[in-house]
C-alpha cells in the first residue's frame, strides 16, 4: 500500500510540476512580443498571444478554442500556414495556396515559410513573414502545429522604395526633353503615392517665382491648367519649400488653404492633403516634388521618405535637362546665326564682284593714260593699287568658293547693274571702245567675270600637272631661302580630277607651307600611289599650329598668327598671315569631290613653352636654335590629300 501510496503522489506532483509548467510556456507564448498561436491536431486554436491580437485586432478570448485562426488574416475561410502543417500537406499542396511567395529554400524538417501581403490587416495592411512547423508526439505522430509571424511592413516598404528608385533612375536618362521628364516624375510620384494628382515645380531664380515644369493629374483638365500658371514665392506652400528647404506634410489643407486663397481656384480643385519636398542640387533648391490628395486616407513618414529620397534622384536629371534644353537653344540660335552669316557671305561676295570689276576696269584705264608719262614713283603706285585690288578679288574668290554651288546668276547682277549701276557699263565700254566688236567683248567680259563657273573634271597627269603649276609658283616666293625637296613616284595613276580646283589645292598648301618655314628651313613634298589613288603630301618643318586651333584650322577666316589679313607683307612672306579661307575653301573642295583631307601639326617646342616669344623667320636669328637641326626638330605641319581612284 505504502508503494502504490508513493506513486500517486509522485505523480501527483508530476502533474503539478507539469502544470506549472505549461503555465510558464503559456505565459512565455503569451508575453512574447513575436505573434504566435497553436493549433491542435483538430485545427482548434489552444494559444493565442497578445502580439497577435495587437497585429490582428481578434482577442484571445473569441479566438481560442475556435478554427477561426483565418479570420486572423483573411476576409474570408481559407486555411492557414498551420492548417496545412496538420494535414501534411505536400509543397505542391502549399504551393496551391501561396503560389511564389512560399520560400522552398526555408521549408526544411517539417518547417514551413513564406512571405505575403495581407490586405486586410489595418490600416492599409501588412506584409507577414511566417513560419509553421508541426508538433509530434513520442511516436512522431502530428499533435498539433505552431505557427510564428513576423510583420516586416517597414522592410518590404523599403525594398519596394529601393526597387522604385533604381527603376525610376534606370528610366531618368531616356528623358533628355525637360517638358518629357518633369511630366514622367509626375506620374511617377501620383502612382506611387496613390494621390489625385503630382506636380513639379521648378524655381525660376529671375523672375523669383515657381512654374509647373511636369504635372499628372486625374483629372485632364487639371492637368492642363497646371502647365500654364506661374506663382509667387508667398502664394503657395511650395514658396515655403524654396524658402526654408524643409519638406512640409498637412493631411488637412482645406483649413490652411485660406493662407493662400488663390491657389485652388487658379488650378480649380480642392487641396485637401498635401506633401512637399525640395529638390536640391549642389547646394541650391531648384524646384518642388508636390503630391496632391491621397486617395486613400493619409500622407505619412514613409510616404515623405521616399519623395524625399525621388528628389535626391531626379535632381541630376532635371539639371542634365535643363542644360541640354539651353544647349538646343543655343543649336539653334547659332544655326540660325550661320545661316545669317551664310547669306551675308553670300551678298558680300556679290557685292564685291561690282565695285572690284569697275576698279580694275578703271585701273586698267587710267594706267594706259599715264602710259606715256614716265614717273617711277606713280608706277610704284599704280602697282601698289593693282597688288591690293588683287587681293581683295583672291577675297572674293575663296568667298565664292565657300558658297555651296559656287555659281553666280551672272545675269541677275547685270539686270542690277544695268538697271542702277550707269557707272560700271560706262567703265566697260570705255575700257574696250579701243577694241574691234567692243560690245562683243563687253559681253564676253560679262561672262567671263559674272557668268555661272562650272567645275569639269578630265584626265590628268599629276606629276607633270605638278611641276609645271611648282614652276610657276616659286617665282613668287624666289626672295625666301628655303629648302624645298620634291619626291613623286613614277607610277602615278591618272588623277580624273578639275583642273582649277587641283591648281588651288597646290598652291593653297605649297604657301601656307612657305609662310609657315623659317628662312634655311625645309619643306617635303611627297605624292605616292597607295593602291587606292594619289597620296599628296605637303611637310614644312615650321613653327606647327597650337593644338587648341587645330580645330579651327578648317574653319574659315581664322588665322594661327596674330593678324588675320596681310597688313604690308607680301604673300609667301614668313608669318604673312592671310585671310584664313583657302583651307576651308579646300575643306569644302573635299566635300564636294570625294577625296579627303588629314593634318597633323605640332607647335614649336620652344614657343609652345614661351608664350611671349615669336618666331624672327630665320632659324640663324633664333636663340633657341644653335643649328638648323634643332629647328627642323621643333615642330611642323603635314597636310595629307588623298586623291581617290575615280573611272572617268
Amino acid at each position: 500500500m505504502k508503494n502504490d501510496t508513493d506513486k500517486a503522489a509522485h505523480l501527483k506532483r508530476k502533474i503539478k510540476d507539469l502544470e506549472k509548467e505549461n503555465e510558464n510556456l503559456n505565459r512565455i507564448i503569451v508575453n512574447t512580443p513575436i505573434p504566435i498561436f497553436v493549433l491542435n491536431k483538430n485545427h482548434k486554436i489552444t494559444h493565442y498571444n497578445k502580439a497577435l491580437e495587437d497585429l490582428s485586432d481578434c482577442s484571445a478570448d473569441n479566438m481560442i478554442g475556435t478554427d477561426f485562426q483565418w479570420k486572423a488574416f483573411y476576409g474570408k475561410k481559407r486555411p492557414v500556414m498551420a492548417d496545412l502543417i496538420i494535414e501534411n500537406a505536400s509543397h505542391a499542396g502549399i504551393m496551391e495556396h501561396y503560389g511564389h511567395k512560399y520560400d522552398k529554400t526555408l521549408s526544411r524538417d517539417g518547417l514551413c515559410a513564406a512571405i505575403d501581403f495581407f490586405p486586410d490587416l489595418k490600416p492599409e495592411g501588412k506584409w507577414l513573414f511566417f513560419t509553421a512547423k508541426a508538433l509530434t508526439d513520442e511516436n512522431g505522430q502530428i499533435t498539433g502545429a505552431v505557427e510564428i509571424l513576423q510583420d516586416v511592413t517597414e522592410k518590404k516598404q523599403l525594398d519596394i522604395y529601393n526597387k522604385t528608385i533604381m527603376r525610376i533612375s534606370t528610366a531618368l536618362p531616356q528623358y533628355t526633353d525637360l517638358e518629357d521628364l518633369m511630366n514622367y516624375i509626375s506620374m511617377e510620384i501620383k502612382n506611387l503615392l496613390n494621390a489625385e494628382g503630382a506636380v513639379v515645380l521648378l524655381y525660376d531664380e529671375i523672375k523669383n517665382d515657381l512654374f509647373f515644369s511636369g504635372a499628372s493629374y486625374d483629372d485632364s483638365d487639371t492637368e492642363q491648367r497646371a502647365r500654364k500658371i506661374r506663382f509667387d514665392l508667398d502664394s503657395v506652400f511650395a514658396g515655403k519649400i524654396i524658402k526654408t528647404g524643409e519638406p512640409l506634410l498637412i493631411n488637412n489643407a482645406a483649413v490652411p488653404a485660406g493662407q493662400y486663397p488663390d491657389r485652388d481656384k487658379k488650378l480649380g480643385y480642392e487641396t485637401k492633403s498635401l506633401l512637399e519636398v525640395p529638390i536640391k542640387s549642389d547646394g541650391r533648391i531648384i524646384g518642388v516634388l508636390c503630391a496632391i490628395n491621397k486617395k486613400q486616407d493619409f500622407f505619412d513618414d514613409k510616404d515623405m521618405d521616399l519623395m524625399t529620397m525621388l528628389g535626391g534622384t531626379v535632381a541630376i536629371s532635371i539639371e542634365n535637362a535643363r542644360f541640354s534644353d539651353a544647349l538646343k537653344d543655343a543649336y539653334r540660335d547659332v544655326a540660325f546665326l550661320n545661316r545669317a552669316r551664310g547669306r551675308a557671305i553670300n551678298h558680300l561676295s556679290h557685292e564685291l564682284k561690282t565695285p572690284v570689276a569697275v576698279l580694275i576696269g578703271s585701273l586698267q584705264i587710267l594706267k594706259k593714260k599715264l602710259a606715256s608719262i614716265s614717273n617711277p614713283g606713280l608706277v610704284t603706285t599704280l602697282n601698289r593699287i593693282e597688288r591690293n585690288v588683287n587681293r581683295i578679288m583672291e577675297i572674293q574668290d575663296e568667298t565664292a568658293d565657300i558658297m555651296e554651288n559656287k555659281e553666280y546668276s551672272a545675269r541677275l547682277l547685270m539686270l542690277k547693274m544695268l538697271e542702277t549701276c550707269q557707272d560700271e557699263l560706262e567703265t566697260l565700254m570705255e575700257q574696250h571702245l579701243d577694241k574691234k566688236n567692243p560690245i562683243e567683248q563687253v559681253r564676253r567680259f560679262i561672262d567671263r567675270e559674272f557668268g555661272p563657273r562650272t567645275v569639269n573634271s578630265t584626265n590628268i597627269d599629276f606629276k607633270k600637272f605638278f611641276h609645271e603649276r611648282y614652276d610657276r609658283l616659286k617665282r613668287k616666293f624666289h626672295f625666301r631661302n628655303v629648302q624645298i625637296n620634291i619626291q613623286m613616284d613614277n607610277d602615278l595613276p591618272l588623277l580624273f580630277f578639275p583642273v582649277e580646283i587641283l591648281n588651288k589645292i597646290m598652291e593653297c598648301l605649297i604657301k601656307n607651307a612657305v609662310e609657315n618655314t623659317p628662312d634655311k628651313g625645309r619643306i617635303d613634298i611627297m605624292a605616292a600611289n597607295n593602291g587606292n589613288g594619289i597620296i599628296f603630301t605637303v611637310h614644312d618643318f615650321g613653327t606647327g599650329i597650337e593644338k587648341d586651333h587645330q580645330k579651327q584650322i578648317f574653319e574659315g577666316f581664322f588665322s594661327t598668327g596674330k593678324t588675320l589679313l596681310y597688313s604690308t607683307k607680301t604673300p609667301f612672306t614668313f608669318n604673312a598671315g592671310g585671310k584664313g579661307a583657302d583651307l576651308l575653301r579646300m575643306k569644302l573642295f573635299s566635300d564636294r569631290l570625294g577625296f579627303s583631307i588629314k593634318m597633323e601639326s605640332h607647335r614649336c617646342c620652344y614657343l609652345l613653352n614661351n608664350k611671349d616669344d615669336e618666331c624672327p623667320g630665320d632659324i640663324d636669328k633664333c636663340r633657341f636654335c644653335s643649328s638648323k637641326n634643332d629647328c627642323l626638330d621643333s615642330g611642323g605641319t603635314v597636310f595629307s590629300i588623298l586623291f581617290p581612284n575615280h573611272k572617268n
